[in-house]
């Protein structure tokens, strides 16, 4: 499945898609609009794109800068901002999520052109595509009547660098194999390909950095060019513990990027992280500062001094188990790593572990119980029940 730009040849099939979807389901378009006027203007400023699947037409939508659109004055100001128009789904492959994947291509193609943000208007009676718009980022900023129907009006702000630091620097022990987990096979490919694509995919992640065992640097390198990864800006040996190669990481990243970016620190051995879990990662970051996914725990925890004796039950209520991304402000999450190793810390498996110990407050983030991490043969038995 790919997102090119139109070109003269597929004017006719766009119209007829547009044809086909008028008076139809959500869709509020009268019969002169969108017509061969807007295809061919939008073609002709290299606007309009095509989502398309082996030569079949999936979808199409255009970036408008909103300098072209005469009288807009619903849209909160920003400067070079556009709008994301004329959003098209072939009535074949209508509600199969189709269409919040359109338009998370088209926010990378808008942040590649330098926008500063994005407006989309959905007919408030599509709520599915309304919520699923919400799920990649877009917030509602106002309604409006317009184009003979009544529409919320949706925004998406590009705002600093986030990137996303996985971690891969496992060894497999507990799988029992001798391939490390991150790079078992799972669905025709190596776990690690299908957590990078999780992040690069993603319209608000800016780079994907990699830290992973010395000698298999080449050989991650090696998958990233054959599965065509966009994103993957290094890959970088890691350190003898996950807390040591989590502080190279973070290192490096300081020397690149603004300390007020955000970063997605990530198990490499977790393929199935949702983009709402990462969305809500970079949302909560930027705000707070720090931030943890997890999920109520389910089971009453035991505490134990010595491995022997209980010495405590917690109240399960306030019980949570750890998943990741645990997400941060660069220059925060540089700083905690440094006080630690001043203070003589010992290893930390746990990245938000070294911001409370200075004090500093973590942010919830709701995880899912389907972002597992693989660790035994097991976890990859019931990562393929779940997502079958």
């Amino acid at each position: 499945m790919t997102l090119r730009l139109a070109t003269a040849q597929d004017v006719h099939e766009i119209y007829n898609l547009y044809e086909s979807v008028k008076g139809k389901g959500f869709c509020v378009w009268n019969e002169s609009y969108p017509g061969m006027e807007e295809i061919n203007h939008d073609i002709e400023t290299a606007n309009l794109f095509i989502l398309e699947d082996e030569s079949n037409l999936i979808g199409a939508a255009s970036i408008v800068p909103e300098n072209e659109l005469d009288g807009m004055q619903c849209w909160e100001i920003h400067e070079n901002a556009a709008e994301i128009a004329r959003v098209v789904i072939n009535p074949k492959y209508q509600g199969k999520g189709f269409s919040q994947k359109l338009v998370t291509e088209i926010l990378i193609k808008a942040k590649s052109r330098k926008f500063s943000a994005v407006h989309l208007s959905v007919a408030s009676s599509n709520i599915p595509a309304y919520k699923n718009y919400h799920k990649i980022g877009f917030k509602t900023v106002g309604e409006a009547d317009m184009y003979g129907g009544h529409y919320f009006l949706c925004e998406f702000v590009f705002t600093g660098m986030n990137v996303a630091l996985v971690l891969a620097g496992g060894k497999g022990t507990r799988m029992g194999t001798s391939v490390p987990k991150q790079y078992i096979e799972y669905k025709n490919k190596p776990i690690l390909v299908h957590t990078l694509e999780a992040f690069a995919k993603h319209p608000q992640i800016d780079k994907v950095c990699v830290i992973c065992p010395a000698d298999s640097i080449e050989y991650t390198e090696e998958l990233v060019a054959k599965y065509c990864i966009p994103k993957v800006a290094w890959v970088e040996a890691g350190g003898a513990s996950r807390r040591e190669s989590s502080y190279i990481g973070v290192s490096r990243l300081a020397q690149e990027f603004d300390g007020n970016s955000v970063v997605l620190i990530h198990d490499g051995a977790r393929p199935n992280v949702s983009e709402r879990i990462i969305t809500e990662n970079i949302s909560a970051a930027a705000k707070f500062g720090a931030c943890e996914t997890v999920i109520p725990s389910q089971d009453t925890i035991a505490v134990s001094e010595d491995g022997v004796r209980i010495t405590a039950i917690p109240e399960r209520k306030k019980m949570y188990n750890v998943q990741t991304p645990q997400s941060f402000k660069l220059d925060l999450i540089l700083k905690a790593h440094e006080d630690w190793i001043k203070k003589g810390g010992t290893d930390a498996t746990d990245d938000a572990s070294l911001l409370l110990a200075g004090g500093n407050d973590v942010y919830i983030v709701s995880g899912e119980k389907n972002n597992l991490k693989i660790t035994t043969g097991e976890d990859l038995r019931i990562l393929y029940s779940v997502t079958e």
